[in-house]
């Protein structure tokens, strides 16, 4: 099909933050090479790199409804790709103004708190948006202060309710598509596209048989569970050290807790850095750590390994087992098991063999399943599809 859309990416920040915006600039890159023209709807009074200028047509700020009236009148879209909305009207608003698709990169939509564990028992929670936010305390949430706020479930439901008059949602795995369905979202509707950061060609470093260094590549935030990694890297048998390559604010009790298990000699923080810098890391490590607190909705720093062909040890939480298989590119622990992830990193580390092995498993698997042409092939035929259903363009 040679048809131009005339596209809205609705995203919060128009600079590179997380794997959200990682995924929406390649996104776009992605797009503009297919022809078509594309405007960043973003939050007023963010600061924006230079790459994003280049990857887009126009951006546009958005304070108020009115800013977002004034667009639609100026500049109408085909369709409207919203990838993070960034004020609680916006998808109500989208609505009425073309075919909306909506990218759910993460469980902010259904759980109050957005991260599906529970605060006190840190179990992950299985149970739909309304009773059990109430009854677990999720309504209970914290402040950049520290302070305590009020998480609004009914906002939550609010949100839900009018997600059912999206077009198309898209989600990264398949526990995401059922994560949606079970809060009411109509599964038909909804696409499974795992993300990629952009056209990943890395070439894969020989695997570093006298290397013994354990990588964790992510936020450090509770969620991404470094500290459960702490804990276990201090069971450890087999000799090792540890990268931490990252930023986020529980670095501070990071670096205190490596210092009480007394292996803050063997664990370096390095803060987050470069594309380019990661990639190196990967190539230099024997083993990817992915210590997940949180049911990650994907985990893309599962496929940055794969590409890298290095073995994986995770805790076995959301979409994590959809590119995980355990015994082939990696091992894969019951969630929060701290032993059992010892356990496995200390197998890994001891076994250069398997690691290999696991290793090259992985490559072959982000070959054969995760290539970014196909992504874009299937991300722009969900857009035709949204547009024919509406028959706009």
């Amino acid at each position: 099909m040679n048809q131009r859309l005339t596209i809205w990416q609705v995203g919060e920040h128009p600079r590179a933050l997380g794997g959200i915006e990682q995924n929406l600039l390649a996104l776009a890159h992605g797009l503009r090479r297919r022809g078509h023209r594309q405007a960043l709807v973003h939050r007023a009074d963010e600061p924006v790199d230079s790459d994003w200028k280049a990857a887009f047509d126009a951006l546009h700020p958005v304070a108020e409804e009115t800013d977002l009236e004034r667009l639609a009148e100026t500049h109408p879209p085909d369709v409207i790709v919203v990838q993070r909305p960034f004020e609680p009207w916006m998808i109500r608003k989208l609505l009425a103004m073309g075919p909306v698709v909506r990218v759910v990169h993460d469980h902010d939509l259904v759980c109050p708190r957005r991260h599906k564990y529970f605060p006190l028992s840190q179990a992950i929670c299985a149970r739909p948006a309304g009773f059990a936010c109430l009854a677990h305390g999720c309504f209970i949430g914290r402040g950049a202060d520290g302070g305590l706020t009020v998480n609004s479930v009914r906002e939550r439901l609010d949100d839900i309710a009018a997600h059912h008059f999206v077009d198309r949602l898209i989600v990264a795995s398949r526990f995401m598509r059922d994560e949606l369905a079970q809060n009411g979202l109509h599964p038909e509707r909804i696409h499974i596209l795992p993300p990629l950061p952009g056209e990943v060609r890395l070439t894969p470093m020989p695997y570093p048989v006298e290397e013994d260094m354990v990588l964790f590549v992510g936020q450090l935030i509770r969620g991404k569970g470094v500290d459960l990694l702490l804990e276990a890297l201090a069971k450890l048998v087999h000799p090792w050290r540890c990268v931490v390559a990252g930023s986020g604010n529980m670095r501070p009790e990071l670096e205190w807790m490596a210092q009480r298990l007394g292996i803050a000699d063997r664990v370096q923080f390095l803060g987050r850095l470069s594309h380019d810098e990661t990639m190196d890391l990967y190539g230099r490590a024997a083993v990817i750590a992915v210590p997940s607190r949180w049911p990650e909705p994907f985990g893309m720093v599962g496929i940055e390994a794969m590409a890298a062909a290095r073995p994986i040890v995770a805790f076995r939480v959301g979409g994590i087992p959809e590119w995980l298989w355990h015994g082939v590119n990696g091992l894969a622990a019951p969630a929060t098991d701290v032993g059992e992830f010892a356990r496995l990193l200390d197998w890994l580390l001891a076994d250069k063999k398997l690691a290999v092995d696991l290793g090259a498993n992985g490559r072959k698997l982000f070959e054969e399943r995760y290539g970014f042409a196909p992504y874009i092939d299937a991300f722009e035929n969900i857009l035709f599809q949204t547009v024919a259903s509406r028959g706009v363009a």
